[in-house]
């Protein structure tokens, strides 16, 4: 009964350190995006920090 609950813990572990990987990686794509969206607005003479 030990085993299956420590692998259970183990497996749970897995899991939840693959969930934050991938949100790490949403975030990231997330921020590059507003990036690249921000570079084609300055690019098609869209700045929104113009004076």
């Amino acid at each position: 009964m030990i085993k299956i609950e420590e692998s259970k813990t183990e497996q749970l572990t897995v899991l939840w350190l693959r969930y934050f990987e991938l949100m790490c990686k949403l975030k990231l794509l997330a921020n590059e995006a507003i990036l690249i969206k921000e570079q084609i607005r300055v690019w098609e003479g869209k700045d929104i920090c113009r004076n």
